[in-house]
Parts: C-alpha cells; structure tokens; sequence
C-alpha cells in the first residue's frame, strides 16, 4: 500500500492485491496478474449519499445516516436536519430494516 495527493490535492491509497484466480481463469490467462485499487481517503459527502441510495436508502434516510455516521447524536442529527427527534427515531429503524 501506498498514499499520494492528486491533482485537486486529495489523498489517495494505492492498494495492489493479486487476481484472484477465478478471474484470472476467466480472461485465459495462467500468468500471475494483480490489481490496483484506489481509495480516496476523503470522498465527499455527495459520494456517499450517493452510495446509501444505491443501497435502497431514501435521500433524507441516506443524508441521517451519513450523519450518524460521523458519529453524530440521534438528536444532534435531528436538529441539523431540521427534522423531530421521533421523525430520526423512525427512519433509523427504517434503515436498519432494510
């Protein structure tokens, strides 16, 4: 593993891990092949609203859980959400049925 900042001065992770042998066997190939991931290490918050939609996650429920997430009190995220405690209260439970 390895860090670098790029253009726009974020900080990336570079993680090389070998190729899976399945998938290596599926593109018909026996020489030892790797991958390269890269992780930005501060991705915006739209990213991961994004990502809490594409899990099933309503805007106002993904836009909750981004906020608990960063470790936020239920009524901390209530109040910066302008929304009732009991309106949190039950979306996070939604959330977590899902």
């Amino acid at each position: 593993m390895t860090t670098f900042i790029d253009k726009n001065n974020h900080k990336i992770l570079a993680r090389i891990m070998p190729l899976p042998t399945i998938i290596a066997d599926h593109f018909g190939t026996t020489a030892r092949c790797q991958m390269v991931f890269f992780y930005d290490l501060k991705p915006s918050q739209n990213n991961i609203i994004d990502l809490l939609r594409s899990l099933g996650l309503s805007h106002s429920e993904a836009q909750l859980a981004q906020r608990i997430g960063h470790l936020e009190t239920l009524k901390e995220s209530a109040q910066n959400l302008c929304i009732s405690y009991e309106t949190a209260r039950s979306s996070l439970k939604k959330i977590f049925q899902n």
